[in-house]
């Protein structure tokens, strides 16, 4: 199993103690998918894991395992139960600046895509390209602009 893009969150408890839970991608031949792991209140190490077939469909990546560590961290217990309904609050704010992050992203790449010419977006329309990544489509820019300025110098 291959694991990486380690990613650690904070969060704080109703009586301000510390929660820190580590979440991760995994693969395998024949899955992938994100686990989390913390140690709970008595020192045990506990770890869940979502398996995924296809993409997910998170507000930020590892929402949903973030979501299942804390129901495995607090049960259903009365006191337990505020206490997840009190960090849900925290995932939700995260998802919130996660979502403020790529809006501005977004218009941001919009606009540099805009200021293309004319010549180089009909290019980009017209291939097979994909973007998944803020990385591809930070690289696509910049190929594009490339082309735009040998186009200027022809």
């Amino acid at each position: 199993m291959k694991k990486s893009n380690f990613k650690t969150f904070n969060f704080k408890t109703m009586d301000g103690k510390a929660l820190t839970i580590t979440c991760y991608l995994f693969t395998t031949a024949t899955t992938w998918g994100h686990r989390a792991w913390f140690i709970d209140d008595l020192g045990d190490f506990k770890e869940v894991k979502i398996n995924y077939y296809n993409r997910t469909w998170e507000a930020f990546t590892y929402e949903s395992v973030l979501y299942k560590a804390v129901r495995t961290y607090y049960p259903q217990e009365k006191r337990q139960k505020a206490q997840r309904v009190f960090i849900h609050k925290q995932l939700k704010a995260i998802a919130e600046h996660e979502a403020e992050a790529c809006e501005k992203w977004l218009n941001n790449w919009t606009k540099q895509y805009n200021a293309l010419s004319e010549k180089t977006r009909e290019h980009i329309k017209n291939s097979d390209v994909i973007i998944d990544t803020i990385e591809q489509g930070e690289n696509l820019l910049k190929v594009a602009k490339i082309m735009d300025v040998m186009d200027a110098l022809k």
